[in-house]
């Protein structure tokens, strides 16, 4: 979820600030990868 120019989820803050928007798919993939499973 977005609030002003920060992604927050799960536990994580993550600044959009300087990134461009295939860094940030790149990041909530790896995010993604990284939950358990189940």
């Amino acid at each position: 979820q977005y609030w002003g120019r920060h992604l927050w989820a799960r536990g994580y803050c993550v600044s959009t600030v300087g990134l461009n928007e295939e860094q940030l798919r790149k990041y909530v993939k790896w995010q993604q990868e990284r939950e358990p499973k189940g």
